[in-house]
């Protein structure tokens, strides 16, 4: 999970759990390869921001939540 040549941007974690909270897409970041990193595909990263492909820019702060269980909702 740590930082690789198309995935290289920041990561911030909650300092009491650990778990991970956000990432930053930096220059060069490649979509499929911070899914990857993050052992998702982007496309899931993009619903639960709530954000499109076009979005997709470096500088642009992603908020990584644990995937949900969507057989348990309603």
């Amino acid at each position: 999970m740590g930082p690789s040549e198309y995935a290289s941007g920041e990561v911030t974690r909650d300092p009491v759990t650990g778990r991970l909270e956000t990432y930053t897409i930096a220059p060069g970041d490649v979509s499929s390869v911070i899914g990857v990193r993050f052992c998702t595909d982007f496309v899931t990263i993009l619903v639960e921001n709530n954000a499109f492909a076009s979005d997709f820019e470096p500088g642009k702060v992603l908020r990584l939540a644990p995937l949900r269980d969507y057989r348990a909702e309603g």
